[in-house]
């Protein structure tokens, strides 16, 4: 089953989720960002260990539930993101423009379709990305922290 997102939306979001990356790490985990599919969005998460960052889009196309982590060897931008731009994703006509994801859970591949367009980004398991802490303001004074697992008030 496939993941059906618009192409300017996944790009702004794999830009604000890749901001908090470590560049320069011994740990391959953490040069990379985290996509997830839950429910009817994807998340994209990236952590340098003081700081994180967390991009969203909406998505369509089944009811999947999928996680993988995508490392970069490059300097300041992700290789997904350079992909992405390659697609020239803020043309006027590509605004409307679908882009098909789709996880193969077996190799940890994620395979990206543009039209005719197609890349495969090799993943790494999920399982070892460090939990992502996360404060929203409430009202009445209260933060509610939010990892990548849990919800709890404190």
């Amino acid at each position: 089953m496939s993941t059906k997102v618009y192409l300017q939306e996944f790009y702004r979001a794999v830009k604000e989720g890749a901001e908090a990356r470590a560049v320069k790490s011994a740990l391959p985990i953490l040069t990379g960002i985290l996509i997830r599919r839950v429910n009817e969005h994807i998340e994209i998460i990236s952590t340098d260990l003081e700081e994180h960052s967390r991009g969203g889009c909406i998505a369509g196309g089944g009811h999947e539930t999928w996680e993988t982590v995508i490392p970069s060897p490059r300097g300041r931008t992700h290789i997904l993101a350079d992909w992405l731009n390659c697609l020239e994703p803020n043309k006027h006509n590509s605004k409307m423009q679908e882009l098909e994801i789709e996880y193969q859970e077996r190799v940890k591949t994620l395979v990206l379709k543009v039209g005719r367009i197609q890349a495969r980004f090799y993943g790494l398991d999920a399982m070892e990305f460090p939990s992502a802490v996360l404060t929203f303001p409430q009202k009445g004074g209260k933060e509610r922290v939010r990892t990548d697992k849990t919800e709890k008030e404190y």
